[in-house]
């Protein structure tokens, strides 16, 4: 967690491109929150994509901030979502209660399409306000560019911290569909 501009840049081009080459040779990658946005190629804002010269690049798109603080999300599984090989969710295919600060979804604008080979393995409930609009966006996506490559599996809220039922069920099924990729 935390900011994903001032990690990267603490990693320095060395370790970026380190990072890059892992993935190109088969390592996969979860991230979530703040790594989620610095494995994308920038963030986009209202004003429009911001490429970031520090992120990582491993997944093509854009991050783009919910704007949500201190709060949690709930979450749609899709029925044909890869990580339903793993757990049923207690058989209605969603996860509650995920904790979220600040993290992203990925974008989906008219600008830009999800970048070929994006999957959305889940998919944001939240009772839209009039601040936060991110009812039904991805809030968790795998890409992965290529047979040899590693799959990158991104995630905009916290399901990491969980010790028991489906948030751990959640973040378990992530890491599975990473390491079987």
């Amino acid at each position: 967690g935390g900011k994903s501009g001032s990690h990267a840049r603490s990693m320095g081009e060395e370790g970026r491109q380190r990072i890059r080459e892992y993935i190109a040779a088969g390592g996969s990658y979860v991230g979530t929150c703040a790594g989620a946005y610095i494995a994308s190629s920038g963030s986009y804002r209202s004003t429009g994509p911001k490429f970031s010269d520090v992120y990582w690049g491993v997944w093509p798109g854009w991050a783009q901030s919910t704007r949500l603080l201190k709060s949690s999300t709930d979450m749609d599984i899709p029925r044909k979502s890869p990580l339903l090989r793993y757990f049923d969710f207690g058989g209605d295919k969603t996860v509650a209660r995920v904790r979220h600060n600040g993290g992203c979804s990925a974008y989906e604008g008219k600008e830009s399409k999800l970048p070929k080979g994006t999957e959305v393995l889940a998919r944001y409930i939240f009772d839209n306000t009039d601040k936060v609009q991110i009812d039904g966006k991805a809030s968790v996506w795998a890409y992965k560019a290529n047979e040899q490559s590693g799959r990158v599996i991104l995630c905009g809220s916290h399901p990491e911290s969980v010790t028991e039922g489906e948030r751990l069920e959640f973040m378990s099924a992530m890491m599975l569909y990473a390491m079987d990729g």
